[in-house]
């Protein structure tokens, strides 16, 4: 099937030819409200941006003293698992314990500690 051409080799021609015109491009105006704000505070707009860094990333000495307080805390509750675990499996040893309250306190210990982690590595979402 033949499509009947509508438009003449002329017209094709003129379609294709480009203008010698240069094209300016605009540039994107900048919001009026953003100026007013920058010629009125620039003080403030100033000590802003030099905060902004640390209001995204914190601040690097809070961030490091957390981080100690955090590792002393895990280090004293593994000790203290440690410690239960040890007088648990020295006191079955000797028959002192019976079988069900080994695996009531190995049970309470290592339940204690997994919730402990879970809480410590994955952090409650804010809302």
């Amino acid at each position: 099937m033949l499509i009947p051409r509508t438009t003449s080799k002329n017209q094709e021609e003129k379609s294709l030819q480009v203008s010698a015109e240069p094209v300016n491009p605009k540039a994107p105006e900048q919001p009026q409200w953003l100026e007013t704000i920058l010629e009125r505070y620039p003080e403030q707009v100033g000590e802003l941006l030099k905060a902004l860094p640390e209001m995204i990333t914190g601040n690097p000495k809070k961030i490091e003293a957390e981080t100690k307080i955090a590792m002393r805390t895990l280090t004293g509750f593994f000790i203290l698992m440690v410690v239960i675990v040890t007088i648990t499996a020295y006191l079955a040893y000797n028959k002192i314990l019976g079988g069900d309250a080994v695996g009531f306190i190995l049970g309470s210990a290592f339940g204690s500690i997994t919730t402990f982690l879970y809480r410590y590595l994955i952090p409650a979402e804010t809302q």
